[in-house]
């Protein structure tokens, strides 16, 4: 055989195990969409459905009080009878002449108006950053009567600016729904990116109704079932919130709490 057919058989067989070796790439592609599209997809799914959930639960929740308030101003009287989760939302505007800062208490007061517990969070005002609201969510168990009371401390100037304050009895709390929300979401989309990342190897996409994919949807829907169910118990029980286990308990570490710093007596 001559040199010049040595190349061109070399040629052959190299050509030969690339379009094999492509071949086996499709085939392995393909393989991998059919197992964890289902997955993939689910994912995103429950992350959806999570974060819908999450905008319904907000629906319901009675209204106490809004409006406008000076500060040391008392909230109330609200009359508890069972086990109630409330949460007091602030909006206050800080004076605008220089850097400003503002430490905002937000206590709660028995029908005595004695403190019983309470958070704060730092309110700021900066060329480059201002945050100038505040969250204080929490559990009493104890029927009676409470009050809620809001103190500032200003670092310069004293703003003159009212407090607008949102006062709202919660009847199932909704921690956790959208942080897990947007991390099934993200867990989901990754999946997807990964196996269509290359679709000019193949465009395959996998049937939707064939058994397998029946059969593993089947059991993320059971799985999502008992994830959603544990988070309703999880809300209708107020778990994690602060004062959900005692008065002077400070909510999870695993929850956001928007830098609110909870305190005991």
């Amino acid at each position: 055989m001559s040199i010049r057919e040595d190349r061109i058989e070399m040629r052959r067989i190299i050509q030969q195990r690339r379009r094999e070796q492509t071949l086996h790439w499709i085939q392995e592609t393909k393989d991998m969409r059919r197992k964890f599209f289902p997955f993939g997809s689910s994912m995103i799914a429950l992350g959806l459905a999570l974060l819908t959930f999450r905008i319904i639960i907000a629906l319901f929740y009675t209204e106490i009080a809004s409006g406008n308030i000076q500060k040391n101003s008392l909230i109330g009287p609200i009359e508890v009878s069972s086990k109630s989760l409330y949460n007091l939302s602030i909006e206050h505007r800080l004076s605008r002449k220089s850097n400003n800062w503002c430490t905002l208490s937000m206590l709660l007061l028995d029908e005595h108006k004695n403190y019983i517990t309470g958070a704060s969070k730092d309110l700021y005002y900066e060329p480059l950053y201002i945050d100038e609201s505040a969250e204080y969510s929490i559990v009493i168990k104890e029927p009676g009567t409470y009050y809620f009371n809001i103190s500032p401390k200003y670092s310069k100037k004293e703003s003159k600016n009212n407090f607008k304050i949102s006062l709202n009895k919660i009847h199932l709390g909704s921690n956790y729904l959208t942080i897990l929300g947007i991390v099934f979401i993200s867990i989901g989309a990754l999946t997807i990116v990964f196996l269509f990342h290359d679709l000019t190897l193949t465009d395959y996409f996998p049937p939707m109704n064939s058994e397998y994919s029946k059969k593993t949807f089947k059991i993320l829907l059971i799985g999502s079932a008992v994830i959603l169910s544990g988070f309703i118990f999880s809300g209708m029980t107020y778990k994690g919130y602060a004062g959900s286990s005692s008065i002077y308990d400070a909510p999870s570490v695993m929850f956001d709490n928007d830098d609110t710093h909870y305190f005991g007596r």
